[in-house]
């Protein structure tokens, strides 16, 4: 019908323009001829047939010249939308083009979501928990925030699994509860939901939930590292990355500039991997972090079958914190530093006849005064699990092979147990 309509327009306009001027136009039947009623009715028939092929040309350039408009514009904004996820930048207002139209118009506004459920894929649907964790002030258990991670199981295959990398975070997190510390602020991932998406997020949940209020942040990562060349952009020629679960490699300088924003009064940042020290960034040693790393830039690190731990996750958490061996000034407190003193010497002497070599931890201390991990005003301040000892000598003699069994909780710890047998290391290489 619309095409009839436009047809019959262009053909009365045509019939218009060629009329001349002062001179009525006449109907076909105002002149009885009995040869010209069928010549005007074949030229008009000819007219018409002219008009209509030539409507359907206009309009079927008029479709392909839109269709390649929008193809056109469907391409900018596509390549627009590619620039917007790498720059960050705000979208635009959106247009349409209308085909046979005055050009661009704007587009309606979208219509909001329905307020409801968050996305199932969304943080605050994974950790709901965590998200909701607040922090008052003057409550001193809101002030104290943590990321632990522990990958035993590498689900990409690429690399071999840990014995005791898991655990560690795990006793750390105990380590901390049992320091008055809440659940809810304590954000562990371990194993398959240690990916490099969730270690991400956790960092960012970090960074978003501290501020200068905050008392203590903890960020703590024990399993794999990767060492390889061009992991970053940074001008070193050897990088270290954390390697989370499903090779998804958060680099050294990525690290740097996603704890950047975490904000606290004092922070404690520990590393309990192969090659440790390497991640040990100027611009991570800011003021207020104290950096405790389990080996040497050059060094590897190990853990133990027996025990179920890193050998530093077990000197570091398992003895000098949580058995209260660290409390080298005998205030009945271990602080992170104690704990690094005394650590190291156990670590060093248990790996010292290894393969690869000892494991030498490092730290970098920038915190004023010391870091205690209990909670003031809490009962848990106070360590109670064994009386404290003195660091153990280089020199003291190895304890025979094959190692005694790994404790239960109940099993005494009147000495520290030293292992001169195979010991796995942390970089994947059996």
């Amino acid at each position: 019908m619309l095409l009839r309509t436009c047809t019959a327009g262009f053909v009365a306009s045509s019939t218009r323009r060629r009329m001349p001027q002062g001179k009525p136009m006449r109907t076909i039947g105002a002149r009885r001829d009995s040869n010209s009623g069928p010549r005007r009715m074949a030229v008009s028939a000819t007219f018409a047939l002219v008009a209509l092929l030539g409507s359907a040309a206009l309009a079927t350039a008029d479709a392909g010249g839109a269709v390649q408009r929008l193809e056109r514009a469907s391409i900018a904004r596509n390549l627009a939308g590619v620039a917007r996820e790498r720059t960050g930048a705000p979208s635009p207002t959106p247009v349409l083009e209308v085909p046979g139209g005055s050009g661009l118009v704007p587009a309606p506004e979208p219509v909001p979501p329905a307020v409801g459920p968050v996305s199932g894929d969304s943080f605050a649907a994974r950790f709901p928990e965590h998200a909701a964790a607040s922090q008052d002030p003057a409550d001193p258990q809101s002030t104290r925030w943590a990321v632990l991670i522990g990958i035993n199981e590498y689900t990409s295959g690429s690399v071999a699994d840990n014995i005791g990398s898991r655990q560690d975070a795990e006793d750390l997190r105990s380590h901390l509860l049992s320091s008055g510390w809440r659940d809810d602020h304590i954000l562990l991932l371990t194993d398959r939901d240690a990916t490099g998406r969730n270690i991400t997020d956790a960092l960012r949940w970090l960074s978003d939930k501290t501020n200068s209020q905050s008392a203590l942040a903890i960020f703590h990562y024990s399993g794999h590292a990767k060492v390889a060349a061009g992991l970053d952009d940074d001008p070193e020629r050897i990088d270290e990355a954390l390697w989370p679960t499903d090779d998804r490699f958060i680099s050294d300088a990525e690290l740097v500039q996603r704890l950047d924003g975490v904000d606290a009064e004092q922070n404690w940042i520990s590393f309990a991997t192969c090659h440790a020290a390497g991640f040990a960034d100027p611009g991570l040693a800011r003021p207020g972090r104290v950096l405790t790393f389990s080996s040497g830039e050059p060094q590897k690190s190990y853990e133990h079958p027996d025990w179920g731990n890193s050998v530093w996750g077990y000197s570091m958490i398992e003895e000098a914190l949580s058995a209260g061996r660290g409390d080298i000034d005998a205030d009945g407190r271990v602080s992170v530093e104690e704990a690094w003193a005394w650590a190291r010497e156990f670590a060093a002497e248990t790996t010292r006849t290894q393969r690869f070599g000892p494991q030498d931890a490092v730290i970098v201390d920038n915190a004023p005064g010391e870091i205690h991990l209990g909670v003031p005003g809490t009962t848990a301040t106070k360590t109670a699990n064994a009386s404290p000892r003195p660091a153990p000598s280089p020199a003291a003699s190895p304890a025979p092979d094959p190692p005694p069994e790994a404790p239960s909780d109940s099993a005494p710890r009147d000495e520290p147990r030293y292992h001169r047998g195979r010991i796995c290391i942390l970089c994947g290489e059996r």
